[in-house]
């Protein structure tokens, strides 16, 4: 056998090799791309969850900030009720030892007494009503506060599954076979030259290495 031939067949089977070793690249590229896509999809549907969950957590704040200005005014309400009854008992209480000392209540000092008991009570009323509210408005404030950042988290939570949803790992896979195509075509083109029986070599051979289960080593051995 010419070194000419040898040659060609060592050229031959070096082109086998290395076709064979692009086609695995590029099935190993594409199983690549769609482990990343189903990384990618699998993290953006967490995130959307915890979005989802982060809302959840906003709204039940609404709620309670809700019951606790509810509580503040009904605190209020109750204390300002009790003050009233402990003003209109000094106010009786005034009348009765006036009127024991011989006092007309409805003149004088006596009424201006009566009438300052009167103005006290309502002014303290009317402080302990405003402090109700004003801690009312305070939970409530933060109580839209928290259904605001609901609403974006909610808008997020949309927003990162459409993103899931708009990711194919199947897609990423065939891609990346698409793309090698065009390279294991090119390396088809050059493994047909290189394979073409090299000038002396009995085409025999090369159809005998073909019915062979290692058709490089049976061209190794007689070539």
């Amino acid at each position: 056998m010419s070194g000419a031939a040898s040659a060609g067949g060592a050229a031959s089977a070096m082109s086998i090799v290395g076709l064979g070793a692009q086609i695995g690249g590029m099935v190993g590229g594409a199983s690549t791309a769609k482990a990343n896509a189903q990384i990618q999809q699998a993290q953006m549907r967490s995130q959307a969850d915890a979005y989802a969950y982060q809302a959840k957590v906003s709204r039940n704040n609404a709620m309670v900030a809700e019951w606790q200005a509810r509580s503040a005014i009904s605190a209020g309400a109750k204390q300002e009720q009790s003050l009233r009854l402990k003003v209109a008992a000094l106010e009786g209480s005034q009348r009765a030892r006036l009127a024991a000392n011989g006092v007309d209540v409805t003149q004088g000092s006596a009424a201006n007494i009566l009438a300052d008991t009167k103005y006290m009570g309502e002014r303290d009323a009317a402080t302990v009503r405003l402090s109700a509210a004003q801690r009312a408005w305070a939970y409530r404030t933060q109580g839209q506060s928290d259904l605001d950042n609901a609403a974006m988290l909610d808008t997020s939570a949309a927003n990162a599954r459409r993103g899931a949803s708009a990711i194919s790992p199947s897609g990423a896979y065939m891609g990346s076979l698409l793309t090698g195509a065009g390279q294991v075509a090119s390396g088809w083109y050059k493994y047909s030259e290189a394979f073409a029986p090299p000038s002396g070599v009995d085409p025999a051979i090369i159809s005998a290495a073909n019915g062979t289960d290692d058709p490089i080593g049976y061209l190794a051995l007689n070539l």
